[in-house]
C-alpha cells in the first residue's frame, strides 16, 4: 500500500539520504551530511516520503515562511523520486500532500532545465533566472493557490 510518511527525525536513514543526495549537485558525503543537518535543525523545514510497499521511493523537503499572519509560502528544497518509479505520479502526490498539509498561498522552487516539464505539469509557472552559474541556466517555478 502506498502512503505519505513524515520524515522528521528520520533524515539520517540511508534510504532518505540516498534520495536527498539526488537533489544536490555533486553531493559529497561531507556536503550531504551538512545539508541534512541543516534540514533536520530547521523547525520550518518539512520533509515527506512516499512509501511503495514499505520502500521509500520519493522524498520532498520544503521550508515554510510566512507571507502574512495567515498565508504561508513553501519553498521546495528537494524533491526526488527513485529512477525506476519516475513518471508514476509520485512527485505530484508529494506536492499534493504538501498542499493538503500546509495550505500554502504559494509554492516556489528553483530548478534546472531537466525538471521544468514536471513543474509545468503540476501547474507551476516557469520563469528563467538566466545563467546563474557558468553554463547553467536556472529556473524559478511558482504555484499559486487558486482564488476561492
Amino acid at each position: 500500500m502506498n502512503h505519505i510518511l513524515d520524515l522528521r527525525g528520520l533524515l539520517h536513514r540511508s534510504d532518505v539520504r540516498t534520495l536527498l543526495a539526488e537533489s544536490l549537485y555533486r553531493p559529497g558525503k561531507e556536503r550531504l551530511d551538512r545539508w541534512i543537518g541543516q534540514l533536520a535543525d530547521d523547525v520550518d523545514v518539512y520533509t515527506y516520503g512516499f512509501l511503495e510497499k514499505d520502500s521509500l521511493v520519493g522524498v520532498l523537503a520544503a521550508r515554510r515562511s510566512w507571507l502574512s499572519d495567515k498565508a504561508a509560502e513553501m519553498e521546495i528544497l528537494a524533491i526526488s523520486v527513485d529512477p525506476p518509479y519516475r513518471g508514476q505520479g509520485i512527485g505530484r502526490e508529494l506536492l499534493q500532500a504538501l498542499i493538503r498539509t500546509h495550505d500554502p498561498m504559494r509554492i516556489v522552487a528553483e530548478t534546472d532545465v531537466d525538471a521544468i516539464a514536471f513543474y509545468r505539469r503540476c501547474g507551476f509557472s516557469i520563469h528563467t533566472l538566466g545563467e546563474k552559474y557558468p553554463g547553467v541556466t536556472r529556473y524559478r517555478c511558482e504555484w499559486q493557490r487558486p482564488a476561492s
